[in-house]
């Protein structure tokens, strides 16, 4: 019974570490832009906290399956101690990256945590190396380099579609109207456009 409250206990430090972490990014994010007033933010961070959680229900069965099972050779056991010590290692790293201010990421102290625990528990031969490394190392190591793409791609775009916007033409409009919103298409820094 023991085992079982302080496993419930770590789950609800790691949720809380993981807000504190994970919410404040977004909503400082959102705030120090100038994108929206810092009340506006709180509430979107809410609600895509809110939306992240139950995602989170809905793909957990999946993730649970894949960090549970398929790291580890067969016939591992998979008991509360084994979780207290995946969930201890996970809270840690994630309070001390939080605390010293690095970023961090919860799903990868529980990666951390369930390698190294097994690690301790079962030895080398008790993990599986290529899944681990095809199933997360190679995904974490790849998206950074998707995103970087995909964002290069996008800033292309959207530079193209600017450099479109036609020039003022007298009986169109308000010329300094159409000024404001060409001006605002093309800028690339980080301010805000009042259009």
């Amino acid at each position: 019974m023991l085992t079982v409250v302080l496993s419930a206990m770590l789950v609800l430090l790691l949720a809380w570490a993981n807000g504190a972490n994970d919410v404040a990014k977004g909503v400082a994010t959102l705030s120090g832009s100038g994108t929206s007033s810092a009340k506006r933010a709180v509430v979107w961070g809410s609600v895509c906290t809110v939306l992240g959680g139950v995602a989170a229900v809905w793909w957990g069965a999946s993730l649970l399956r894949t960090f549970g099972s398929e790291f580890v050779a067969p016939g591992f056991h998979l008991d509360l101690v084994f979780i207290v010590s995946v969930l201890v290692g996970a809270c840690a790293w994630v309070l001390a990256a939080s605390w010293f201010g690095f970023p961090v990421s919860t799903t990868h102290a529980l990666l951390g945590g369930v390698v190294g625990a097994v690690l301790v528990f079962a030895g080398p031969d008790g993990l599986h190396a290529a899944v681990v490394a095809n199933k997360a190392l190679l995904p974490l190591l790849l998206s950074p380099l998707l995103a970087i793409g995909l964002c290069a791609a996008i800033l292309w775009i959207a530079r193209y579609v600017a450099s479109k916007v036609p020039a003022w033409q007298p009986g169109c409009c308000d010329p300094e109207e159409w000024k404001k919103i060409r001006t605002c298409a093309r800028k690339t820094r980080r301010h805000r456009c009042d259009v």
